[in-house]
């Protein structure tokens, strides 16, 4: 975990703080460590056969069949140990890494994530900008299927975007949607507004682009709201109900100032 912490470091700035780490479900078998033991068996027997000793009768303990063994014995159960003890998945906040078969950890922030798409089998294809990345649900707790949860309220899996905030507490996840807060006039004005535009949302400056906007006309709604009724708005890729990941052009929008 100390390359995760670091790698997060890195990465955000800020230490590795609220997180859950997701092993693989199953124990090891026991024949696994069964098989090692006989093969340091079959050790002490070629050891104690060479001519330095002579304690007992080789028979057919070649260092050749011995080698041989090891390959059976000792590798490859110790690929299937590994192969069992690493893949761990880690959730953050904001990120989520998975381990590979040399214990490394490699961190994918949310925000960097392109398509999600989860197949028959119920694993999850993640395409960020990092890379691709696989998660197979069915070797994990089904807490982790909670990740779902956070991939959905950014939009994907056929879902509109909606601002949202990740909580890692008490060993869960969960997610809270996040509603602006307004005043009832604006919120009168904007279910008046619902029914011309297929998108309203509220304090999202900061996602839209006015360069080169056109502004068709200048209506002052009452003593506390102005609106711009604009040609179009460029939409940024991490406006909430842009979820084409990409930067967008809208046709006729408009601008509500309180």
């Amino acid at each position: 975990m100390n390359q995760l912490f670091k790698l997060y470091m890195k990465t955000t700035h800020r230490p590795l703080s609220a997180y859950i780490v997701y092993p693989k479900k199953g124990k090891i078998s026991k024949k696994a460590y069964g098989l090692i033991g006989l093969f340091f068996i079959a050790l002490v027997w070629f050891v104690l056969s060479l001519p330095v000793f002579e304690v007992v009768d080789p028979y057919f303990m070649t260092l050749e069949i011995l080698g041989y063994t090891a390959i059976v014995m000792v590798l490859l159960p110790l690929i299937y140990i590994n192969f069992k003890t690493t893949g761990k998945v880690v959730v953050t906040t904001d990120a989520f890494a998975t381990q590979n078969m040399f214990r490394r950890y490699k961190l994918y922030m949310y925000k960097d994530v392109l398509k999600v798409k989860q197949t028959r089998k119920n694993h999850l294809k993640v395409k960020t900008r990092n890379g691709r990345v696989v998660i197979r649900f069915p070797d994990y707790d089904t807490q982790l299927e909670a990740i779902k949860t956070i991939f959905n309220y950014m939009g994907f899996f056929s879902e509109k975007k909606r601002p949202h905030k990740v909580f890692v507490e008490n060993n869960r996840i969960s997610v809270q949607e996040l509603t602006p807060s307004i005043d009832p006039q604006s919120q009168t004005l904007l279910e008046r507004f619902e029914d011309d535009y297929y998108h309203v949302t509220v304090d999202q400056l900061d996602s839209i682009l006015l360069y080169n906007v056109q502004i068709n006309r200048i209506r002052i709604v009452d003593k506390r709201h102005l609106l711009f009724e604009l040609s179009h708005m460029d939409i940024k890729l991490k406006h909430p109900t842009n979820t084409k990941r990409t930067a967008m052009k809208t046709d006729e929008a408009f601008l509500l100032m309180q």
